[in-house]
């Protein structure tokens, strides 16, 4: 029965899964608990949690994307039916009968204490939630809060224990009963167990009655498991090690193991940590991404890993020469060609593999610190370095040139090149409102007629800018600026030489969008701003999640934050979006994918898809075609011919609100207005 009830319980979370538009790409690799219910064993994640059949090997994630509270998971445990996740805000996550159920009651309170979680066990129709202003007592039932205690320290841990409950802040542990009416006042309860010194308390566990600490000892460096009933050590660790009561048991992950032992001290059951291995990236701290075509890279785990996503699949990049990465560029016809700026040179990959290496040693390459990548579509690779000609040039014949201009920003820590339209060539740097405008003439190695200039940004209202986060080309051809107070474009490039060095910014009414402040996202720091196939632009800024324009930049049609989406933050340091129309959000929590309604269009009608199909149509009243060319003109009809919808595609996909049909076969005509290309496709509502 358990295991039926289970496997409902995972099939309602892939139902969710697979027709929402969102996808974690959470790193899974950090695991810090590993507790056990049933048939199960739950793996605690920074920013999620992995459960795994024991019988079969089976892993499921779950994260805030399919239906957990919060992307930062800070405390779970095991009880005699299920598990308990707490979060960092608050939020409680039950998997009740092996069904997940939400008790929000200390996130919704009033107080506006620091309401993490740290610890939480379940003991019979009681839930104990210790967090960082205060001990907690809720009913498993309804969620109902049953009593609280306020505390002038955070509590680390504690356990219910018959009628007393008990908690440490680390140094000691305090104990009340808890059905006296004084327990909500902190200085009624007593001190039942002290350590000095160095020593810190870090978990209270309890099993069968009997009271057990983990207790650190910093002086020697070792994590005792102490029985305070028979005042002896159990179990000893080198290091930090935290435990947790897991079904009448002590786990606790050490050395790239979960370990499991019982009140004695004797080892029951040792997982190695290896049978959580799931396809992702390293770490949530994501320096870089870079997008092409169908490719994502990005630059993880302190800047010494790239990672490079494809097809839902993540590949890393060998980093033999222990190397910091700066910047990361995919060559745009050949998605396995990648080059890496990094602080010993430049390195080149062929599917994966270092091909070669520049430096000092065989390139004009003088500095050990490169900053960043770009290239022209011939192929001609621009390189920053930090020396006094910083931009080098890395020609498709594999020969070096050095461009004199750049003489004029010697030493300059670049941010970014952004090469436009073969020609002018922007650079900006690293906290400065600076950018470096060059015009190659379209001969991007021969230098004599190049000419440059040097200023700084201002727009049009007059705003005070201070730095300019990135650039970008849009698809009316701007060049648009993201900066720390909103969004600005230069129109004429060529007019830069002129003098003109004003932006200017998209003048909104007030009360169309009264949260982007008259100009558009003025008061934001806006960390960048991309185009998709239809004109519309994605905007992400640091603490207001993800805005999506129109192509006048005056009409918001979406608005992505942590209240109304799956984003794990509103904190998003960048953005990227590749031809299938994924956008990759880099935000501070780590990495999620968005599927946008927009690819780039298709060559051809010969692999138009819709899906869903058929059409549940009491549930789903939309579906989407794509793999279009542009222009294409698509006609819903019944059998008899009667056309029951129309519309005309823009890129290469397009979503379509279903009217209200009735139970048949449908015929979907596509036709494009260009090409005379024309593809018909059945479409069943059910």
């Amino acid at each position: 029965m358990k295991i039926s009830i289970f496997y409902a319980f995972f099939t309602f979370f892939i139902v969710v899964e697979a027709f929402g538009q969102w996808k974690d790409v959470f790193s899974y690799k950090n695991v810090v608990n590993v507790c056990r219910s049933g048939d199960y064993y739950l793996a605690q994640c920074e920013r999620g949690i992995l459960l795994m059949d024991k019988q079969n090997g089976e892993i499921s994630k779950f994260s805030s994307v399919n239906q957990l509270s919060n992307a930062v998971v800070t405390a779970t445990s095991a009880y005699d039916n299920g598990f308990v996740v707490g979060y960092n805000d608050g939020n409680i996550d039950i998997l009740q009968n092996l069904r997940a159920k939400n008790i929000n009651s200390i996130y919704i309170t009033t107080k506006q204490n620091d309401k993490k979680i740290n610890d939480i066990n379940v003991y019979g129709n009681k839930i104990l939630v210790l967090t960082n202003s205060g001990i907690y007592c809720l009913d498993a039932n309804d969620g109902d809060i049953l009593w609280h205690c306020e505390t002038p320290s955070q509590v680390l841990s504690g356990v219910l224990v018959e009628n007393f409950a008990y908690f440490t802040d680390g140094k000691t542990v305090y104990t009340k009963n808890i059905n006296d009416i004084n327990i909500q006042d902190f200085s009624t309860w007593q001190t039942f167990f002290s350590v000095d010194g160095e020593n810190t308390i870090d978990k209270i566990l309890q099993i069968n009655g009997n009271i057990f600490l983990n207790i650190y000892d910093n002086d020697k460096n070792i994590t005792n498991i102490y029985n305070i009933n028979t005042q002896k050590n159990i179990f000893s660790f080198d290091g930090i090690v935290e435990t947790k009561e897991s079904n009448n048991l002590f786990s606790a992950v050490y050395s790239k193991k979960c370990i499991f032992f019982d009140v004695d001290g004797n080892i029951v059951e040792t997982i190695n940590l290896d049978v959580f291995n799931t396809n992702c990236p390293q770490t949530n701290n994501i320096y870089k991404i870079a997008d092409c075509k169908n490719t994502f890279a990005i630059i993880e785990n302190n800047r010494k890993q790239i990672s490079v996503y494809d097809n839902g699949f993540w590949t890393f990049i060998p980093n033999d020469k222990n190397v910091y990465y700066q910047d990361v560029l995919i060559n745009p016809y050949n998605e396995n060609h990648i080059f890496a700026a990094t602080t010993n040179g430049l390195h080149e990959y062929i599917n994966h593999n270092l091909k070669a290496t520049y430096n000092a040693d065989n390139s004009p390459l003088t500095s050990l610190k490169i900053n960043a990548l770009s290239t022209t579509t011939s192929g001609y690779i621009h390189v920053a370095d930090s020396s006094n000609c910083p931009i080098k040039i890395f020609a498709p014949d594999a020969n070096w040139y050095q461009m004199p201009e750049s003489e004029k920003i010697a030493y300059k820590i670049v941010k970014q090149i952004l090469i436009y339209n073969d020609r002018y060539i922007f650079i900006i740097f690293d906290n400065k409102n600076e950018i470096f405008f060059i015009d190659n003439n379209k001969t991007p190695i021969n230098f004599s007629d190049d000419k440059s200039v040097l200023f700084n940004l201002t727009t049009n209202d007059g705003s005070q800018i201070s730095y300019i986060n990135s650039l970008t080309i849009g698809t009316d051809n701007y060049v648009w600026a993201a900066t720390n107070s909103g969004c600005a474009y230069c129109i004429n490039v060529e007019d830069i030489f002129n003098g003109n060095y004003s932006f200017s910014r998209p003048l909104l009414s007030d009360e169309q969008l009264p949260e982007f402040s008259h100009y558009l996202l003025k008061k934001q720091d806006v960390s960048k701003i991309i185009p998709d196939y239809e004109g519309n632009y994605w905007i992400s800024t640091r603490g207001n999640g993800i805005f999506k324009l129109n192509n006048q930049c005056n009409t918001e049609l979406q608005h992505f934050s942590t209240q109304n989406s799956p984003l794990p933050s509103n904190i998003i340091n960048d953005i990227a979006i590749n031809d299938n129309g994924f956008l990759l959000i880099n935000s501070n929590l780590g990495l999620i994918i968005y599927k946008s309604d927009v690819q780039k269009p298709a060559e051809s009608l010969s692999n138009i898809k819709i899906f869903p199909n058929p059409v549940d149509i009491k549930n789903i009243n939309e579906i989407t075609i794509e793999n279009l060319e542009q222009q294409t003109f698509i006609t819903i009809t019944t059998f008899s011919g009667k056309i029951v919808y129309k519309t005309e595609s823009a890129a290469g996909s397009v979503k379509i609100k279903l009217p209200n049909l009735t139970r048949g076969i449908y015929l979907v005509v596509c036709q494009n207005a260009i090409s005379n290309d024309k593809k018909i496709l059945k479409l069943a509502i059910k």
